[in-house]
């Protein structure tokens, strides 16, 4: 890796840093690993959002991982409706992983990019509230609630 290429990384690591800051956010910094731990209240159930710049690939991934296990009986039900989202986000996507954990992920690249802190804030709120459209509907597949395909479901106004 260049030198470079790692002080551009460790530019963005801190300017994210500072968005966080900015906004009031609580967080554990890890910059060893160019890595934030972010904790957010949602308001089905909590958030553990996971930044990380990859220097070498030169991405931004946003990482969170559902807080609760995928119930054996509805393995396949679970990974249908994960699908079945995918279909429906503009970015990012949400699989089910081998240990049966519900996985969001947004990356971007930033190569010979301008990262602002307006466009961070807009990542960040984009990737928290695309998990919070889908969480709930996950739990409830993972609960025999509804169906894979009732999850992508948009409720009708009231």
């Amino acid at each position: 890796m260049e030198e470079k290429d790692l002080k551009v990384a460790q530019g963005l690591y801190d300017t994210y840093c500072k968005v966080l800051e900015d906004l009031g956010f609580t967080f554990e910094k890890h910059p060893e690993d160019l890595c934030v731990i972010l904790r957010l209240s949602g308001k089905d159930m909590p958030h553990r959002v996971l930044f990380r710049i990859n220097d070498k690939a030169e991405m931004i991934h946003l990482i969170e991982y559902l807080p609760f296990e995928i119930d054996e009986a509805y393995v396949r039900e679970v990974a249908l409706a994960a699908g079945y989202m995918n279909h429906m986000m503009t970015a990012g996507k949400v699989s089910l992983t081998p240990k049966n954990e519900v996985l969001f992920e947004m990356t971007s690249f930033y190569t010979e990019s301008l990262i602002s802190k307006a466009l961070i804030e807009k990542m960040l709120r984009w990737f928290v509230l695309t998990v919070e459209d889908y969480d709930d509907k996950i739990a409830a597949v993972n609960k025999g609630y509804i169906k894979a395909i009732d999850a992508i479901k948009k409720e009708e106004p009231k």
